[in-house]
């Protein structure tokens, strides 16, 4: 069989744009929010997010990111629905989890 589709590229951003969003998402890990699950010796690029639910009770937490690694890049999104209490760290600490099995493997 031969395939049939074509890929096809857009560029959604200019490349200034582009860095300039990964330089933030770098400033989390390095300075914000996901200080916490930063990972010794591993660059890495991440938002985090805490949202609350319509009940009002409960929240969504969310981390979304991954490794910057040339040879090895991984995106990574933990997302944990209906949770009572917690901050966007709870999923930073899953995506740490992800993060060191990852390296491990390297």
């Amino acid at each position: 069989m031969k395939a049939k589709t074509q890929a096809v590229t857009r560029q959604m951003c200019t490349e200034e744009v582009a860095d300039s969003i990964k330089n933030m998402m770098v400033k989390v890990i390095k300075e914000g929010t996901g200080r916490d699950f930063a990972v010794d010796g591993v660059e890495m690029a991440f938002k985090t997010g805490t949202g609350e639910e319509g009940d009002g009770k409960t929240q969504t937490l969310l981390v979304t990111g991954g490794i910057l690694n040339e040879n090895k890049p991984y995106s990574i999104t933990v997302c944990l629905n209906h949770i009572n209490g917690g901050s966007s760290v709870n999923a930073g600490l899953i995506a740490k989890e992800i993060v060191n099995r990852l390296v491990a493997e390297e």
